[in-house]
């Protein structure tokens, strides 16, 4: 890690990366004072507005790909300068960090007593500890040193050092040590005749974090030098043209499973014979779905692939569809199972409500549980166990889950 910078600002919390990409959204929303405008049609059908929406019902954020904002450590370049306008700072989220599987979120955070996002981000995620720190680098005329804990909303333990101009004793130092300390600082505790640039020092910083179980030299490492520790970034901010927040939970458990499996294959000998042997010309032919999503990208679920057909005489090929071709098909096809579904399943009075609130936990990222209830709603009804069964396959490869062989199908853990 470099330290030409002049500030950096970072939080680490115990919470899934989803949860914590969710949470930054709702503190957005809540900072632009008034709720997210509805937003505007992107496509037809009851589900079209599920995957077009991220950036409008999340404070203008969205999900963009590796490579969208500086490397790390995301600084402030000079004290005075926060490089975003209107507090609209990028985040960029990274998990997991540490014995802990720790969440780190990096920011820009504007100058005061305390940390807006961190408070923030505290209130979103309901008992969670919020860890936030921020260190001065080379590019700083002072010294800024500051450690806080949120919680709920409200810092719980502040302890910083902190001077505008030169760093020699006799400077005017800022001083706060407020706050019962946690046990993450007990072996690093300043003596009762501490001076005011040992209040909270880089040292102190860096036994914070080990006793948190991370590794203070590997804390912005894109490879930290664990292949347990593998992590996935999310980069977000208000550019367009990004990826909805809702999707950060499902890529995020997606990739870390693709992870496990190719360790698993890498430490099975069976695994690794087969690999090396090659694949098998009498092979059943490859599976629809499509592959586990890489780390930082959202991808968007299949279209049914066409029927095959007998040969027929050469013709020039037809062009192939647009990708706005392709995704109205697959909102017609989603709505047509879903309105099918609550057509035989509820009463004509509970049928728009039902689908009304699906829509919405879609929106807020709760894709799991909520396709398992439609799973669910599904299976009910006089319809044929035929006809059920295979609308219930149906949409799970739409949403790109293959169906457990044997099984009724429903969205297993991803």
């Amino acid at each position: 890690m470099t330290d030409e910078f002049a500030l950096v600002d970072f939080a680490l919390v115990r919470a899934h990366p989803g949860d914590v990409v969710l949470a930054l959204a709702a503190h957005a929303d809540r900072s632009a004072g008034s709720p997210a405008p509805a937003p505007k049609a992107r496509r037809p059908g009851l589900i079209g507005r599920l995957f077009g929406t991220g950036r409008a019902a999340h404070g203008g954020l969205s999900i963009h790909p590796a490579g969208h904002l500086p490397p790390a450590p995301l600084s402030r370049a000079m004290p005075d300068d926060l490089g975003f306008a209107a507090g609209q700072t990028p985040f960029r989220v990274t998990a997991p960090l540490g014995s802990e599987a720790l969440t780190l979120v990096e920011f820009r955070e504007s100058d005061g007593a305390l940390s807006p996002i961190a408070a923030g981000l505290s209130s979103a995620l309901a008992g969670a500890e919020v860890f936030y720190f921020r260190l001065s680098g080379l590019r700083h005329p002072g010294s800024e040193t500051v450690f806080h804990i949120y919680r709920d909303g409200a810092a719980q333990r502040r302890a910083s050092s902190i001077c505008a101009d030169g760093i020699l004793p006799e400077a005017e130092w800022d001083v706060v040590d407020a706050g019962l300390p946690h046990l993450v600082e007990a072996d690093s505790l300043p003596s009762s005749g501490a001076r005011a640039w040992e209040i909270m020092t880089p040292e102190r910083q860096g036994a914070i974090l080990a006793a948190m179980g991370i590794e203070p030299d590997t804390l912005f490492s894109a490879d930290p030098g664990q292949d347990d520790d593998a992590r996935v970034t999310f980069e977000i901010s208000a550019e367009p043209d990004g990826r909805p927040l809702s999707e950060a939970k499902r890529i995020y458990d997606r990739a870390r499973a693709s992870h496990a499996a190719a360790r698993t294959d890498a430490t099975d000998p069976k695994a690794e014979a087969e690999r090396n042997a090659g694949p098998d010309p009498a092979a059943v032919p490859a599976p629809t779905h499509p592959p586990a999503a890489q780390p930082g990208r959202i991808e968007r679920p299949p279209a049914r692939p066409p029927k095959a057909s007998a040969p027929a005489k050469t013709e020039a090929p037809a062009p192939a569809p647009k990708q706005d071709q392709r995704d109205e098909r697959w909102e017609t096809e989603v709505t047509r199972l879903l309105v099918t579904a609550v057509a035989h399943a509820l009463p004509e009075e509970e049928q728009v409500p039902w689908l009304t609130e699906l829509t919405a936990r879609l929106e807020a990222g709760d894709v799991e549980d909520a396709l398992a209830e439609a799973q669910q709603l599904i299976q009910r009804g006089n319809r044929p166990a035929s006809e059920r069964h295979a609308d219930a396959a149906r949409l799970n490869e739409l949403f790109g889950i293959a169906p457990v062989s044997g099984a009724p199908p429903r969205p297993p853990n991803r």
